[in-house]
């Protein structure tokens, strides 16, 4: 079983992440620090610090060391965890339905955007 740890940052200057690494045409940012970018950090402050190369291999080339996405955490300690397109609720009121999985139905249905989580930041 992986070893966890939990890292809390602190943006000094605004960033902007873009979802593609193409270089031309739109872009889309992002609004989580992906794992991927933590990871690539990671590796080139420590890649050439590791004792052998088999052991950089091993660390970064094989999935032994992973960073999860950097999510937002607000000032109350509040995870903003990202909320899934397919989430929608009745314009009408209603259950919160994950309309991937369940048939729509007659009624007319608005995207959930703003649900909350009561779940704080593990620190």
């Amino acid at each position: 079983m992986k070893e966890h740890l939990d890292i809390l940052l602190e943006l000094l200057d605004a960033a902007v992440l873009s979802a593609d690494a193409a270089t031309a045409g739109s872009h889309r940012s992002l609004p989580v620090v992906p794992g991927s970018a933590l990871l690539g950090h990671a590796a080139s402050r420590l890649y050439a610090e590791l004792a052998s190369e088999d052991l950089a291999l091993s660390a970064f080339h094989t999935g032994e060391v992973s960073f999860g996405d950097g999510l937002p955490v607000a000032s109350d300690g509040r995870v903003g965890f990202p909320v899934p397109m397919s989430l929608h609720q009745p314009k009408a009121g209603g259950a919160v339905t994950d309309l991937s999985q369940s048939p729509r139905g007659q009624e007319q249905w608005m995207q959930e955007r703003k649900a909350s989580s009561t779940q704080p930041a593990r620190r």
